[in-house]
């Protein structure tokens, strides 16, 4: 309990908002319907043109849970709007949501138990995928008190990204300062990609992963990650800078074609040897 009998906050959820009246109100709803977990809820708009503000300030009257951010220019990524949620937010732990993506019920009441039995930095889960206009069978689903997770080591994050954001658990303190998004335009749509290989180089960094999924994973057509063929090119750019800081940049054109079997890109591999990428 914080002064006069409030409860401290143990979760703030950051959910970096780009014209996203049209989903945002489920969102908003499915982490707000969070069991047993004290949290803030931090929308932070990245400057939108539709009812984006108006679905937030509706929802913080219903709810005082309910925090709304603004970017102070639109920034073309949810980089920017995800560091910006980080800094103003008070909890230990920061948990990661798309402003599209549903939750379990106990999302973040599972991970909270599961972070805390085993001193994980960072827990995240398996996704379940549904296209728009259905709805997804996750909040019925009946989870096990003995929740299988197990620990993600760093090479299976380079063969692929196995972290999905809308499900991660973070503690706060490391996605501040040399731990933030990186919003370099070329990095969008995989500065996430980038962060969770950056803290999972430092010594100590644990990892764990739930197998069973806990986040409805929205799919839009539009979305930023919808072009298979651009998304792989970021993606070995992000492999190529861990191979720069890890020192194995001239392994780099050997290991190249393996990461690739992971994205089903073999094609991107003769680009990255011209050059080109």
């Amino acid at each position: 309990m914080g002064p006069a009998g409030v409860t401290a906050v143990e979760v703030s959820v950051a959910v970096p908002a780009y014209n996203a009246a049209r989903h945002l109100p489920e969102t908003i709803a499915s982490i707000l319907a969070q069991e047993e977990v004290a949290l803030e809820l931090l929308v932070v708009d990245d400057c939108s043109s539709d009812d984006t503000a108006d679905c937030v300030a509706q929802a913080a009257q219903r709810d005082p849970r309910v925090r709304y951010l603004r970017t102070p220019a639109n920034s073309g990524g949810p980089a920017a709007p995800r560091n910006q949620a980080v800094r103003a937010a008070r909890g230990e732990w920061v948990a990661l949501c798309d402003a599209d993506d549903l939750w379990h019920p106990r999302k973040l009441r599972v991970q909270l138990d599961l972070a805390r039995r085993s001193g994980a930095d960072l827990v995240c889960s398996a996704i379940e995928d549904f296209v728009d206009g259905q709805r997804p069978p996750l909040r019925q689903m009946r989870l096990p008190t003995d929740m299988p997770a197990h620990p993600l080591p760093y090479w299976q994050m380079l063969i692929k990204d196995r972290i999905a954001t809308s499900s991660v658990l973070c503690r706060r303190e490391h996605l501040l300062c040399d731990g933030a998004f990186d919003v370099a335009r070329e990095l969008v749509a995989v500065e996430d990609y980038d962060l969770w290989l950056r803290l999972m180089e430092r010594p100590g960094f644990r990892v764990l992963r739930i197998a069973l999924p806990l986040v409805a994973y929205r799919r839009l057509s539009g979305s930023l990650s919808a072009s298979k063929w651009r998304h792989m090119r970021k993606v070995m750019r992000v492999i190529r800078l861990a191979a720069e800081r890890g020192g194995w940049r001239w392994a780099f054109p050997v290991a190249a074609p393996l990461l690739l079997l992971g994205y089903g890109g073999m094609s991107v591999y003769w680009r990255v040897l011209k050059g080109k990428l």
